[in-house]
């Protein structure tokens, strides 16, 4: 791999010249929370007042850390006190309020992660498409996507929808490729989590983990993704020799 000097955006951009993918990847799709966006205000607010609304203790932020990532049924299920964690019907109603909140709420707290604006601008220059794949809820991922990135940065955006399998289901991903007709070795999945490094892996893409979300960094390293990014520098590094890493076994730092 390249030295320092020579990774990331501005790396590649030193000479003057337009970075430029040697692999031919047409797709990068990302989760969302933790992977493009510190969210987590946010879902601790939503869910602290869905919690409250029913009566129930609130937890500090940091607590969702370990409980984010499955969707809202899941999470309610998880922030609920473990003698009614089992009960699906109050479940449901939590993770319903949970959405109430969130809409009402908005997305105040959320923020891009430092460097994850610029990739995305790079990707784009180059003509790669960019999709956001998440077990958020949809309506919740579609305004998130608005308010901090703005329109037109992505080609799709998918949440969670009802009747649906949530990730490491792949079958999202794989829509998605088929909507825009690129097929697996022309697609990277990046995410923060071990259902992310499996839903890439179901989908037969190439598989990025990144080490600044809710995920510790051993647990990821251990799941074996194909890199494992400790900037959103390191992710183009990535992408960019895309042709000659992706095929290599075992993890790379880049």
């Amino acid at each position: 791999m390249n030295g320092p000097a020579e990774n990331g955006v501005e790396g590649h951009r030193a000479s003057g010249g337009a970075i430029s993918l040697a692999g031919g990847l047409r797709l990068v799709a990302f989760d969302l929370d933790g992977t493009l966006v510190d969210s987590l205000g946010d879902i601790a607010a939503a869910m602290n007042g869905a919690l409250r609304e029913y009566g129930f203790e609130e937890h500090v932020p940091e607590r969702y850390i370990e409980w984010v990532g499955d969707g809202a049924g899941a999470l309610a299920r998880r922030a609920l006190p473990a003698e009614v964690a089992s009960d699906e019907g109050l479940a449901g109603k939590v993770a319903i309020s949970f959405r109430r909140h969130y809409q009402l709420g908005g997305h105040r707290r959320s923020r891009p992660y430092a460097g994850v604006a610029e990739m995305l601008t790079a990707l784009r220059e180059v003509g790669v498409l960019l999709a956001v794949i998440s077990n958020k809820p949809h309506e919740l991922v579609e305004e998130c996507v608005e308010e901090v990135f703005g329109g037109g940065v992505f080609a799709r955006v998918l949440g969670q929808k009802d009747g649906a399998p949530p990730k490491p289901d792949p079958s999202g991903l794989l829509g998605v490729m088929g909507e825009l007709d690129v097929d697996r070795s022309r697609t990277a999945y990046v995410g923060d989590s071990m259902v992310d490094v499996e839903t890439a892996r179901r989908a037969g893409v190439a598989v990025v983990a990144v080490s600044w979300g809710f995920c510790g960094r051993g647990a990821l390293l251990a799941a074996r993704p194909h890199v494992m990014a400790d900037s959103p520098d390191e992710i183009l590094s990535f992408l960019v020799n895309y042709a000659s890493e992706a095929g290599g076994s075992g993890v790379r730092s880049v």
